[in-house]
C-alpha cells in the first residue's frame, strides 16, 4: 500500500470520524476565563485570544492583528459554532472593552442559548 493512499483515506474520513466523535464529548464544566496577549510571530506582534475552563484546560484560541470588537466577535463565533456543546453558563473577562458588547452579539446571534454571567 502505498503513503498516498493512506494520506487520501485520511483526509477523506478524518471529517467523518470527527464529526461523530463529537457526539460523545463531555459538556462544558459551566465556566469558562477568556483573555488576550499580545505576542511576536515572525517579527510581527499579533494578538493571542485564548478561552480555559475553571480546571484550566484550553477551550479555544485565536491569532489576530488586532485587538478591537470585530476580533473578539470573531473570536466568539469560532468558539461557540465549533463546539456547541461548550457553552458556558458564566463567562470571565479582564474587563476588556469589547468582550460585553461581543457576547451580546453572540447570544443575538443564537450561539448562546441564555445570557451568561459575566
Amino acid at each position: 500500500m502505498d503513503h498516498s493512499t493512506l494520506n487520501r483515506w485520511v483526509l477523506a474520513y478524518a471529517p467523518l470520524i470527527e464529526k461523530r466523535l463529537r457526539q460523545f464529548r463531555k459538556l462544558h464544566c459551566g465556566s469558562i476565563r477568556i483573555d488576550e496577549t499580545h505576542i511576536k510571530v515572525r517579527g510581527e506582534w499579533r494578538y493571542l485570544y485564548w478561552a480555559v475552563n475553571k480546571h484550566g484546560n484550553p477551550v479555544d484560541f485565536l491569532l489576530t492583528a488586532n485587538r478591537d470588537l470585530d476580533a473578539a466577535k470573531r473570536f466568539f463565533r469560532k468558539m461557540l459554532a465549533d463546539q456547541p456543546l461548550l457553552t458556558p453558563d458564566r463567562i470571565g473577562t479582564d474587563g476588556a472593552g469589547p468582550y460585553p458588547p461581543a457576547i451580546a452579539e453572540s447570544r443575538k446571534a443564537g450561539l448562546l442559548p441564555r445570557a451568561p454571567i459575566q
